[in-house]
């Protein structure tokens, strides 16, 4: 509100603002584990502002528990997930209440509150095969940790999609079940750009280990990357002399930035091929011809040697030509 005074305008905040939890949030069941799971978060460096952001959320979401009637120890992932969803969320926050309440639970796994829930058939052998690949991924791509988190959820969306709750049959899979699925996901997230990057890596693990019986990695479409249309392929004289500017007026990375620039504004013509014959043993150039860069290298082998040769060494076009040639023992390319 606005009080006047004979000087001036003093603006004073109302006084119905306030920064104070709701009472019914700070008597919930899951008040005795919020410190312990605070702690999870200051070991691995979050503000003290985000920690306490995240135990405002889910005071809520222990109040949902309590009007449920659900105590922490029966509290499962998947129903930590719908009572997050229940928990109204800011449309420019980047907090998803039911992603924190899974981490919760997972918490309460962790310090014994509660216990997993066992695993159907179906479920344990989704998760051998999401195992298995997991493993593929680290030790014989060699993928991020980020990057393998990424790849594993879309599989997981991928087997969801096309299977359901039902067991897990690779064999099943058809080139139109994996067309579905990226145009589903693509139609709902537009921020899931390499969705078809993760796919085609699950696809080609499926079909290299036996699952499936074709390759369906290539039926994977190509996604369009509308994002990539803003840069521009080509630049007139006078954006490449901004640009330069832009590098050379830099204070801090100007004379580096500038140098990489420059050498990438010229165009340059590398139209000369020098073919070299010399000796192994002590490394004397015997033969030089310096031809322009259309001129083969088989077509010049030849004129390299002098005819006392045993063995030969170079690349694979010289091979073309002098393999043949009588004057050899061997040939190394």
């Amino acid at each position: 509100m606005i009080a006047p005074i004979p000087s001036g305008i003093i603006f004073v905040a109302p006084t119905t603002w306030s920064t104070t939890i709701m009472p019914q949030y700070l008597q919930t069941c899951i008040e005795p584990y919020l410190d312990s799971f605070a702690e999870s978060f200051a070991a691995e460096n979050y503000t003290a502002g985000t920690v306490k952001t995240y135990q405002s959320i889910l005071r809520k979401v222990g109040h949902a528990m309590d009007v449920e009637g659900v105590s922490p120890s029966a509290l499962t992932l998947d129903f930590a997930e719908h009572l997050g969803r229940k928990v109204p969320r800011k449309k420019t926050g980047t907090i998803w209440p039911y992603r924190l309440a899974r981490q919760f639970v997972q918490h309460l796994l962790d310090i014994g509150v509660t216990q997993p829930v066992p695993l159907t058939e179906a479920q344990q052998a989704r998760a051998t095969l999401l195992a298995d690949f997991e493993t593929y991924l680290v030790k014989h791509r060699g993928l991020s940790p980020r990057t393998i988190y990424h790849t594993l959820r879309f599989a997981n969306r991928f087997l969801d999609h096309r299977f359901g709750d039902t067991t897990v049959d690779p064999g099943r899979l058809r080139p139109a079940d994996v067309i579905s699925f990226i145009e589903h996901v693509l139609a709902g997230a537009r921020r899931d750009k390499t969705i078809a990057t993760h796919v085609r890596i699950f696809l080609q693990y499926l079909f290299g280990s036996g699952a499936t019986a074709t390759n369906l990695a290539l039926s994977v479409p190509k996604a369009a990357k509308r994002w990539g249309a803003r840069l521009p392929r080509h630049l007139s004289l006078e954006g490449v002399e901004a640009v330069l500017a832009c590098g050379r007026d830099n204070p801090r990375h100007g004379a580096r930035d500038y140098a990489m620039l420059l050498i990438m504004a010229h165009q340059w013509h590398f139209g000369m091929k020098a073919h070299i014959g010399a000796d192994t043993a002590h490394g004397l150039v015997h033969t030089l011809e310096v031809t322009t860069g259309k001129v083969s290298d088989y077509s010049m082998a030849e004129t390299l040697l002098h005819g006392d040769e045993q063995t030969a060494h170079g690349d694979r076009g010289y091979a073309d030509k002098t393999a043949g040639t009588n004057q050899l023992a061997s040939w190394y390319a």
